[in-house]
C-alpha cells in the first residue's frame, strides 16, 4: 500500500534495465526541463583518471522519457 512517505525514484539510463534497489510499483514517466545527454565526466565508469570518458546525465531543456519506481518508505 502507498504511503505519503513512500519517495519515488526516476530511472532515465541503465537505472531502468537494472535499478540496483527493490521497489514496489514501476510507472512510464517524463521528466519536462531536462535531456539526456553525454555531460559527466567519469574516471570511475568510463575512461581512467588521467584519461576520463563521458557518461549520460541530464541536462537543462527539453524532455526525457523514462521509468518511476516507487520505493517504500522504511518501516521501523
Amino acid at each position: 500500500m502507498a504511503t505519503a512517505e513512500d519517495r519515488w525514484v526516476f530511472g532515465y539510463g541503465s537505472l531502468m534495465w537494472r535499478p540496483g534497489f527493490p521497489y514496489q510499483d514501476v510507472v512510464r514517466g517524463l521528466l519536462h526541463g531536462y535531456h539526456r545527454s553525454f555531460c559527466i565526466w567519469s574516471r570511475h565508469w568510463r575512461g581512467t583518471p588521467q584519461v576520463p570518458g563521458l557518461v549520460l546525465g541530464l541536462a537543462p531543456g527539453g524532455e526525457c522519457q523514462g521509468l518511476l519506481f516507487r520505493v517504500m518508505a522504511a518501516s521501523g
